[in-house]
């Protein structure tokens, strides 16, 4: 029995090493992007352990694909970050004025120079406006260092780091990548397939089957060659098949590294993450006729950490926690962005509203406003900003009213969806006045997405 069902039996510690020795090192899109989220110490340090294996290291083509298609916006997400601080500086300045401006006000009504003797209304005033003003200049100074124009050291600086990162992986990755895919009809097989298997939740890519609904970032091109976004991770996988096929006899171990924590990768018990999915071990080790031995899969830090243990390299004592907090908060973003779009759906159907998945069809302009949703994509119907600004969003709605945009719609409703309780309840009675000075076809509704606990799940009221 146990030689039938060997795959559900977890490999001894002792044989890890062994495998390590005769194994294919494969790496995931998300390993590759995820360099350039790490600080500088974990990237040289994760960099250092790769060129440990660099012989045996290999990236299938789709990954690349993937890599260079999201590269840019990954690190402009980096440089963001530095805008976003220095918005935030500039919205405290702008109350902190206004509130300086209120308490001048209030003091002149006291008229303190008629009521109380000892007290100055004018060296008060003065006292305050010159607080004020340090206020002022101290802030600014902040935002000052913090500042994120071309001719900032800080972003020359990063700049000139992501280019020699970019230098570095591509000649670590020389002929290290897979083949495009030959012609469209074998890329159409898999996404027959594809379908077949989503259908009946075969591992691997049955998470990826909403982003089918984004229209925004459907396919991808290569070669005049299309390959659907929602397949990606199938791809992936036949590429590894296929890679595995072709070893030499002395390569018959495959570890395959990635940060993509979803349950049609990994095998999850009781909310705790056991290795790969049994079906695929028995996939790669059937396709490959029994030429694969064992197939093992590591996130990136249980990676570094086992790599670091084997090959005795010294890592800085802060790589390893800053690596695991990447890999959390991208896990947390995309498990946080499934919950909105489920609740989202559920708006829809309560609401007896249709959206269509297709710009020229859609009748809704959904705002999130949060700051979590603004680092990752979202439906193409959607915007999402923490400095959301309903003045602008009117006056680009109302662009598009004047242009003639707007007449194929019977009604365009622009929905506001709002995470912080107090802001909804202060702007739902705001909202309804922009409206009013609208042309009746354009609704603005308001709505507040609250997370419940006992279901753990997002839902919008």
């Amino acid at each position: 029995m146990k030689e039938k069902f060997k795959n559900y039996h977890k490999i001894p510690e002792n044989e890890y090493s062994n495998i390590w020795d005769s194994a294919i090192f494969i790496l995931d899109t998300n390993i590759l992007l995820n360099l350039f989220r790490y600080p500088e110490n974990a990237r040289v340090d994760f960099l250092k352990v790769l060129k440990k294996i660099k012989s045996r290291i290999w990236v299938p083509f789709i990954a690349g694909l993937e890599f260079y298609e999201n590269l840019e916006h990954v690190k402009n997400s980096q440089m963001r970050a530095y805008d976003k601080i220095y918005n935030l500086i500039d919205k405290t300045k702008s109350k902190e004025l206004l509130l300086k401006d209120e308490l001048i006000s209030d003091l002149k009504k006291l008229k303190l120079e008629k009521r109380h003797y000892d007290i100055s209304e004018e060296q008060l005033i003065s006292d305050f406006k010159q607080l004020s003003n340090d206020y002022q200049e101290k802030i600014s100074d902040i935002q000052t260092k913090y500042l994120f124009d071309e001719k900032s050291e800080r972003k020359q600086k990063i700049t000139k780091e992501n280019l020699k990162l970019l230098d570095d992986l591509e000649k670590l990755l020389e002929k290290k990548v897979g083949d495009p895919f030959g012609d469209q009809d074998a890329i159409n097989k898999i996404n027959k397939e594809g379908k077949t298997r989503f259908e009946n939740l075969i591992p691997p890519g049955f998470k990826d089957s909403s982003k089918e609904r984004d229209s925004n970032k459907r396919n991808l091109t290569f070669n005049s060659l299309i390959y659907k976004r929602e397949f990606c991770d199938l791809y992936i996988w036949n590429e590894i098949i296929n890679k595995s096929n072709s070893l030499d006899t002395k390569t018959n171990n495959v570890v395959f590294i990635t940060d993509d924590a979803k349950e049609d990768w990994w095998r999850i018990v009781n909310g705790k993450t056991v290795g790969p999915r049994i079906e695929l071990i028995d996939e790669l080790k059937t396709k490959s006729n029994g030429k694969i031995a064992n197939f093992l899969m590591y996130n990136s830090w249980r990676f570094l950490e086992y790599a670091t243990d084997k090959y005795k390299i010294k890592l800085k004592s802060e790589t390893l926690p800053q690596i695991k907090k990447v890999q959390e908060n991208r896990n947390f973003a995309l498990k946080y962005r499934d919950g909105i779009y489920i609740a989202f759906k559920k708006y829809i159907n309560k609401t007896n509203s249709h959206v269509e998945f297709v710009p020229s069809q859609a009748k809704h302009l959904i705002i999130f406003k949060d700051e979590v949703l603004d680092l990752i994509a979202f439906d193409v119907r959607t915007k999402h900003s923490i400095n959301f600004n309903i003045d602008m969003v009117i006056k680009d709605v109302m662009k598009k009213f004047d242009s003639g945009i707007l007449d194929k719609y019977y009604s365009y409703n622009l929905v506001i969806i709002e995470f912080d309780r107090e802001e909804y309840e202060i702007n739902r009675f705001i909202y309804p006045s922009y409206s009013e000075k609208l042309p009746s076809k354009i609704n603005i509704v308001s709505n507040y997405a609250d997370f419940d606990e006992v279901n753990k799940e997002y839902i919008i009221e």
